[in-house]
């Protein structure tokens, strides 16, 4: 089990306080122009062939790692901590936490949020906390198209990209819905998708539940996976909302008493390095991102130390599909898209609706 270390001096958060720095900090990311805050990413046809090329092997054939939802590295009460949809003002609880147990989780980024609360992020990636990509706007993949799909991936990782100039290697598809098509897709994004094993509980079938329950339910919820002897397990919590954040402490409290190795996502995974995804860092290098009309020669690029990529991507569990043509094709139904299905864009539908105004006005 990890050693507690109280550190001497508090750490201060850098965090918007009111609604006029939200503004400024979407303001400040031009290209949010024409992708409103939690609206699905408008599909782009010309960046899903661009993906479908450049993810190809020599041999025209595409990898497409399994759906991760355990920890795979061996190990004692081996443990992997993430958390969902931030980042928000209440991050610093975690972050916080955390810092004061010296020990460092996941926290799965929704792009949107980023753009409203960019120092947020860049508390939590200097700490040393991996960040992974939880998408755009926060909305069902599986309901969505190919093209709207890819922008989904590409926007949410556009918005890290310019606030920390890394390219993730995981993303966790929203209410953790996915499926065959999905992963596949987010393949060619060199992105493995990581799901979970045990449900803190703070939020249940797309329903906010009360400060109250909330404080009820994760603390038993862990303290049942003690008893249980549980182990390898991903477990889901949130950081969207102040309760959501404040349980964290209790619940990453009741698995250390339980003797558990507390580990950020890619650790557990047996892997060095959550980033260095050539794939997405040639695409935005390539000017693919500005360019939604015509299809540009895929760029091979070569990640560099920081972000190179390890070598244990075997222990994800890696398939091969070929893909002839690499043509995807998009095969979904038309989305519905449906607010109230969107925990986050309904908790900040005001602040969605002052930055959107904020974006426009860039272009006026």
């Amino acid at each position: 089990m990890p050693h507690a270390r109280q550190d001497s001096a508090p750490h201060s958060i850098a965090r918007p306080a009111t609604r006029d720095d939200v503004l400024v900090n979407v303001a400040n990311f031009t290209w949010v122009n024409g992708f409103d805050l939690y609206d699905i990413a408008p599909g782009v046809p010309a960046w899903t062939e661009y993906f479908a090329k450049a993810s190809l092997g020599p041999t025209g054939q595409l990898e497409i790692p399994a759906e991760v939802d355990r920890c795979s590295v061996h190990g004692d009460k081996v443990w992997g901590a993430s958390f969902d949809d931030g980042p928000s003002e209440f991050t610093h609880y975690v972050q916080e936490y955390f810092k004061t147990k010296s020990l460092l989780t996941t926290f799965f980024v929704v792009g949107s949020q980023v753009a409203m609360f960019p120092s947020v992020l860049k508390d939590s990636f200097d700490a040393g906390h991996a960040i992974a990509i939880h998408t755009w706007s926060h909305n069902k993949l599986p309901s969505l198209t190919d093209d709207q799909i890819i922008a989904e991936f590409v926007l949410g990782a556009k918005s890290i990209a310019d606030t920390l100039g890394v390219y993730p290697k995981y993303f966790r598809p929203p209410y953790g819905e996915s499926d065959e098509r999905v992963i596949r897709l987010a393949a060619t994004v060199g992105l493995t998708s990581v799901v979970w094993s045990a449900d803190s509980g703070d939020s249940v079938d797309e329903v906010d539940i009360s400060e109250t329950l909330t404080n009820e339910i994760v603390p038993a919820n862990f303290a049942r996976f003690v008893a249980e002897h549980r182990d390898q397990d991903i477990s889901l919590q949130h950081d969207l909302r102040e309760y959501e954040a404040k349980i964290a402490s209790t619940a990453m409290d009741i698995l250390l008493t339980g003797g558990y190795n507390i580990l950020p996502i890619h650790k557990c995974l047996d892997d060095a390095n959550p980033y260095g995804n050539n794939i997405l860092k040639g695409f935005f290098e390539s000017g693919q991102f500005e360019n939604k009309e015509a299809v540009l020669p895929p760029l091979s690029v070569t990640s560099t130390s920081p972000n190179a990529p390890p070598s244990s991507s075997k222990s994800l569990g890696v398939e091969t599909a070929k893909t002839g043509n690499a043509a995807i094709t998009n095969t979904a139904a038309t989305p519905t898209k449906s607010s109230s299905a969107n925990p986050i864009g309904h908790y900040y539908s005001f602040l969605a609706s002052l930055a959107t105004l904020a974006a426009v006005a860039l272009v006026v």
